[in-house]
Formats: C-alpha cells, structure tokens, sequence
C-alpha cells in the first residue's frame, strides 16, 4: 500500500474511531445514569470525549504510518 492511500485511509478511521467510541460511552453512561441515578452525560462533555477520542485515532494513525513506512 502506498504511502497516500495509508493517509487516506487513516483520514477515513479518525473519525470513525472518534464516533464509535464516544458513541459506546455515551450509551454506557446514559444507561447507568437510568439504574443509579447519576447525571446524564451533558452535549459539552459529549463534545470533549469525541475531540479526545479524535486526538487519541489520531495519534495511533500516525504511529501506524510512521512503523509501517518510515522505521
């Protein structure tokens, strides 16, 4: 695979990676919030887990590329 399709593809599993996550989280706190009385999860906080996770697939993008192409 060439060095532009791995940038692409990796351009492709940011957010992916971002929405899944913070998805499942989102989910898993909003069904604990029911059972235990806990606060739901605000949009804001939803906003900063999604920038996290966005960071983080980022992040493992870019070490994926720099082993696969430049070690």
């Amino acid at each position: 695979m060439s060095l532009p399709i791995a940038i692409t593809l990796g351009i492709i599993f940011i957010p992916i990676y971002a929405y899944f996550w913070s998805f499942i989280l989102r989910w898993d706190n909003s069904r604990r919030a029911r059972r235990y009385d806990f606060p739901i999860m605000s949009k804001r906080k939803y906003n900063y887990l999604l920038l996290a996770h966005g960071i983080f697939a980022t992040i493992l993008v870019i070490g994926a590329i720099y082993m696969s192409y430049f070690k």
